[in-house]
C-alpha cells in the first residue's frame, strides 16, 4: 500500500495537464500513486497521460472512461486508488513539492480522517492573487469541533482523506451534477473523528476565465439546490441538522443565495429564464432556511463586497449586481 493516492479527473486539459502532473512527480514525498482519469477528453490529453506513464510506470495509472462529469471521474480515481490516503487534485492546478509530505505527516501524527492544507489562488499568467491560510489556533479538531473548518473550508482539493474512512462512510461524488463536491464534503467533514490542519498554502489554484454561461447551463446553477438538500438529508438521518443548522445555514447563503445567484445573474442568457431561477433560489431559501437573512454569522464571516451583494439581492437590483461584476472584470483586465 502507498502512503497516498492522488486522483487527477481530466477533461479537455491539454494546456495544463504536464504541469499538474510534473508537480505532483516532484513531491518529496515518494510513497505515492497518480491515477489520472481520463473522462473522455477529445484533445491531447491522453497522449500527455501516456507520455507521463511511460517516464513514471511505477507511479501513474490510467483510467480511460467515457464522459460522466468531474464526480464520476473522481469516483473512478476512488475506485482505482490503493493508498492508505486520497487525494483529489483537478488537472488544470497544481501543488507545491511538500503537500503530499507535510499533509500525511499531519495525518498520522494525530491519526486524522482528514488533514487540511490553505490554497494559493492564481491567475493563467501564475502570479499570486490571494492565499488562503487557515489558523484555527490548535493542529487538530475533534469530531465535536469541526465548526470553523466547515465555515471557511469546504474545497475538496486541499485536502487529504484516509482511504478506509471515506470507504467506512460510502462516501461518493453525485455524477453528472454541478456543485457534486458540496455535499461531499460537508458529509466528510461532519463524519470525521479527526481533522488536522497544516497552517501553510501548498494548493495552486487556478483562477480560469471561462466562458459565458449560455442558457442550458445557466439552469445546472440550480443544481446547488440538489446539493443542499443531499447534505439536509444527511445531517437530519444522523440527527446532526439542530447541532449544525447555523452553519449548514450559512453554507447555503454563502454558496446558493449569493453565489450561485451572481453567476446566473452574469450569464449571457434570456432574462425571464434568469428571473425564474433566482426566483427559484429565493423559494427554495425561504423554505428550507425560513431566517437566513439573520444567520448569525453574516456580521463575522462575510466580507463588505458580499455583505453588499446580498443586500442588492435582498432589493432585487439585479442589473446592478452585473454592473458590478461587469466593472470587476475590466478593472482585473
Amino acid at each position: 500500500m502507498v502512503k497516498v493516492s492522488v486522483v487527477v479527473p481530466v477533461y479537455n486539459v491539454e494546456k495544463y495537464l504536464a504541469k499538474c502532473l510534473q508537480s505532483l512527480i516532484g513531491q518529496t514525498l515518494k510513497d505515492i500513486e497518480i491515477v489520472v482519469v481520463n473522462d473522455g477528453s477529445a484533445d491531447g490529453s491522453q497522449k500527455i497521460a501516456d507520455e507521463f506513464k511511460e517516464r513514471y510506470p511505477e507511479i501513474i495509472k490510467c483510467v480511460v472512461k467515457e464522459n460522466g462529469g468531474l464526480g464520476s471521474a473522481r469516483n473512478a480515481g476512488l475506485e482505482r486508488a490503493s493508498g492508505e490516503y486520497i487525494a483529489f487534485i483537478d488537472s488544470d492546478d497544481y501543488v507545491k513539492a511538500d503537500m503530499l509530505e507535510r499533509l500525511y505527516d499531519s495525518a498520522k501524527k494525530h491519526d486524522s480522517d482528514v488533514a487540511i492544507g490553505g490554497n494559493i489562488y492564481v491567475d493563467e499568467n501564475g502570479d499570486v492573487l490571494r492565499e488562503e491560510i487557515f489558523s484555527y489556533g490548535k493542529e487538530c479538531f475533534n469530531a465535536d469541533e469541526t465548526r470553523d473548518v466547515l465555515l471557511s473550508s469546504i474545497g475538496v482539493c486541499n485536502k487529504i482523506y484516509r482511504a478506509d474512512f471515506l470507504r467506512k462512510i460510502g462516501a461518493k461524488f453525485r455524477v453528472q451534477k454541478w456543485y457534486e463536491d458540496f455535499d461531499f464534503i460537508i458529509k466528510v467533514l461532519l463524519s470525521a473523528q479527526r481533522i488536522s490542519v497544516v497552517e501553510d498554502a501548498f494548493y495552486y489554484y487556478l483562477q480560469r476565465q471561462g466562458s459565458i454561461m449560455n442558457n442550458s447551463n445557466l439552469i445546472r446553477n440550480l443544481e446547488i439546490l440538489e446539493a443542499l438538500s443531499e447534505t439536509l438529508k444527511f445531517c437530519k438521518e444522523r440527527n446532526l441538522l439542530e447541532k449544525y443548522y447555523d452553519e449548514i445555514e450559512f453554507l447555503a447563503l454563502l454558496h446558493a443565495y449569493s453565489a450561485a445567484s451572481v453567476r446566473i445573474i452574469n450569464a449571457d442568457a434570456d432574462k425571464k429564464d434568469k428571473l425564474l431561477a433566482l426566483e427559484e433560489i429565493k423559494s427554495y431559501m425561504d423554505k428550507e432556511f425560513k431566517d437566513f437573512k439573520n444567520n448569525k454569522y453574516i456580521g463575522s464571516h462575510l466580507s463588505r463586497n458580499k455583505k453588499i451583494v446580498m443586500r442588492l439581492l435582498d432589493l432585487k437590483l439585479y442589473t446592478l449586481i452585473g454592473l458590478m461584476f461587469k466593472a470587476k472584470r475590466v478593472l482585473a483586465r
